[in-house]
């Protein structure tokens, strides 16, 4: 699990401006600390109250305008399953994961105000060298796109970077696959990016490219490599040697893209979740860990008052296996809040848990690298506002 409270969202031309910040990044139980973090707002093509009103003069005098390659990339003239996404007035890269698919990152695709995913008719699909130059061709215009698909609504981005957008009609590109194993790829393995972004850290020529590096770290659900990636490049695929997509770009650790490591959501973390919205079966990619998932639905509602509404009580069919990973227990519901309690082996109350999640949204998780005590795992979902239609998933890898 990753933490941090700086971001550095690396987004295309924008009329939306950011300002730096130091955030702190948690991951397991060690902390990792990273300075000076960019943070953008999040609609790249909104200028709302919450972009340009009443920055403090320190927040004012850091401020610096997002424009929109790949380091130092050569100009790809291939790869034409990674498309530019011209959203209102802002653009982000995206890559076709199947023949419906468009994965991109989340920050690219919601509504500041909301939280929500922006109107599908927004957005365009283009894939050539240039599209933003008229090299290119547009291979989903507005009212194309069917749906956005959010991992998780809210604010919340750090470690849920990631979107999917469906489209109503084939887009006539073969696709890319994608890593089915959250555990790869491992410090010291190569990759390659590719994205739409500028190609130093001021200069911008619209121009598609690639740009290699190392990863330096796999925290299960985001990848660090060395810097690659810059503003323009959010949304696009992170290569391994083989490919295959394993990550989606998400930010940077500096306001500078040369000076700091790279951000990507872990594409193998949310490989379950891909699998529901896709048309057409694809190459599973490189999936080392050979795993077999279990997977188990609950659904129901709770109430804040009267207080015998207020709690339900959950537990999988079967115990969990002692060779279990990548345990989780995911909450959804609709917009009130309900907060998520988890306990291996016997109910969890409010006050004893092995896990919980108690934030201000309508989706909340817990989540284990392996089975804390045998038995079966229990959870509690106890409304925290309002009446909640809920679901929870509970899921994990064999």
């Amino acid at each position: 699990m990753s933490v941090s409270s700086g971001w550095s969202p690396k987004r295309g031309a924008s009329p939306v401006e950011f300002w730096r910040r130091r955030g702190t990044r948690t991951r397991s139980s060690a902390d990792r600390r990273f300075p000076d973090q960019r943070v953008l707002c999040l609609a790249p093509f909104l200028l709302l109250a919450g972009c340009v009103g009443g920055p403090s003069d320190e927040r004012e005098r850091e401020r610096e305008r997002v424009d929109t390659a790949i380091l130092n990339g050569a100009v790809d003239r291939g790869d034409p399953a990674v498309v530019y996404l011209e959203i209102g007035y802002g653009s982000c890269t995206g890559s076709v994961i199947d023949p419906r698919l468009v994965l991109t990152a989340k920050h690219c695709v919601i509504d500041e105000r909301t939280g929500r995913a922006v109107s599908p008719r927004s957005i365009e699909v283009y894939t050539g060298l240039n599209p933003s130059a008229g090299d290119g061709l547009r291979v989903a215009s507005a009212g194309d796109i069917a749906g956005v698909r959010l991992f998780d609504e809210g604010w919340r981005l750090d470690g849920v970077d990631i979107a999917l957008l469906e489209t109503g009609a084939d887009l006539a590109i073969a696709p890319l696959s994608y890593s089915r194993n959250e555990s790869y790829p491992a410090p010291g393995d190569p990759v390659v990016s590719v994205g739409y972004g500028q190609y130093d850290d001021w200069s911008s020529d619209g121009n598609k490219r690639r740009g290699s590096g190392v990863v330096q770290d796999n925290y299960g659900n985001e990848i660090e490599t060395t810097p690659i990636t810059c503003y323009g490049d959010s949304g696009g695929p992170l290569f391994d040697a083989q490919g295959n997509v394993i990550g989606i770009t998400s930010r940077g650790t500096s306001g500078t893209c040369s000076r700091g490591n790279d951000i990507y959501t872990n594409v193998g973390h949310f490989a379950r979740w891909i699998s529901q919205f896709a048309s057409a079966p694809v190459d599973p990619g490189d999936d080392p860990g050979g795993t077999s998932p279990h997977s188990e639905t609950f659904t129901g509602r709770v109430a804040r008052s009267p207080d015998s509404e207020r709690n339900r009580l959950i537990r999988t069919a079967s115990d969990v296996p002692s060779n279990a990973r990548n345990i989780a227990v995911r909450l959804t519901g609709d917009a009130r809040d309900a907060d998520l309690y988890c306990r291996f082996g016997q109910d969890p109350t409010i006050s004893v848990y092995d896990a919980k999640s108690d934030g201000s949204q309508s989706t909340e998780e817990c989540r284990f690298d392996a089975p804390v005590r045998a038995g079966a795992l229990h959870a509690r979902v106890r409304a925290y506002s309002g009446t909640i239609d809920y679901r929870v998933e509970i899921t994990w890898d064999e």
